[in-house]
């Protein structure tokens, strides 16, 4: 088994990071400011603030958390766009029920929309993003593989589908509940799980020498575990990401680049 770890990756992007974000404020004065909107304050949920803070504490990026209700989700949007102290918003996904989650990232000032989830977002999403960062620092190619994606989370899935797609990839999206789930499993040369069910990934569904990467984000008893069950992490023809600081470091490095690139873009206007 290889680990593919994120965080060996996030030391170098946080060093240019912190280099631009020093530019900023000698330049201009400018701390950039991000502000993450949340409907529902899960373990999940505390587990990325906790990687977020400590991260922007490194680099120097300032950070405020909004809990909103469903039906205040829009004006507290609304009043974030007119501040002129905020450089980037992010609203924590899913977004509770009912939510038209186009219209909610659609909502953001365009120049603040730092997901790059909203329809014309000026920005790439930010795992799919850092999806692309990890394979890329391991030289692991995509060109003519059998890549499968599980899952139906809105903010990773289906972006990172449509980026694959746009490439030429050879990219199917896919659930537990498929009914030829399991064929398009075994087929897969590359697996990315996003389902947000502990464990269910289980050997005999993978071929040998077969690319993972677990984007699950799911809490139990001993904290944070991924899809992937632990008998496949114990398989030794795998590349595959750690269960913990294997991707989340790297897609909250991706969205800090977001911020910063919304904070020197805001910098250009108003110098």
């Amino acid at each position: 088994m290889k680990l593919l770890n994120g965080l060996e990756l996030v030391e170098y992007i946080s060093e240019r990071q912190a280099k631009q974000l020093r530019t900023l404020r000698q330049s201009y004065n400018l701390v950039p400011k991000l502000v993450i909107l949340h409907t529902n304050r899960t373990e999940e949920f505390n587990n990325f603030i906790k990687l977020c803070k400590k991260q922007a504490d490194d680099i120097l990026i300032e950070i405020e958390t909004i809990n909103v209700s469903q039906d205040m989700t829009l004006d507290t949007i609304s009043k974030l766009n007119a501040d002129a102290t905020i450089n980037g918003i992010y609203v924590y996904y899913p977004i509770g029920q009912n939510t038209d989650t186009t219209e909610v990232f659609n909502a953001i000032d365009i120049r603040k929309e730092v997901s790059g989830l909203a329809e014309n977002s000026n920005f790439d999403a930010t795992v799919p993003l850092s999806i692309d960062w990890l394979l890329a620092g391991y030289n692991i190619d995509l060109k003519g593989k059998n890549i499968v994606i599980v899952g139906q989370d809105n903010s990773i899935c289906f972006p990172l589908f449509k980026r694959w797609q746009d490439s030429g990839l050879l990219v199917q999206v896919t659930n537990n509940n498929a009914q030829n789930f399991t064929e398009l499993i075994s087929n897969a040369d590359v697996l990315v799980t996003a389902s947000n069910v502990p464990d269910f990934i289980k050997p005999a569904m993978i071929k040998p020498n077969i690319v993972i990467i677990d984007v699950g984000l799911n809490t139990d008893q001993y904290g944070h575990v991924g899809d992937i069950s632990q008998a496949v992490r114990q398989l030794p023809e795998i590349k595959i990401t750690p269960e913990t600081d294997g991707l989340w470091p790297l897609a909250v490095c991706a969205l800090f680049d977001n911020v910063i690139r919304a904070a020197q873009k805001y910098s250009k206007a108003i110098s």
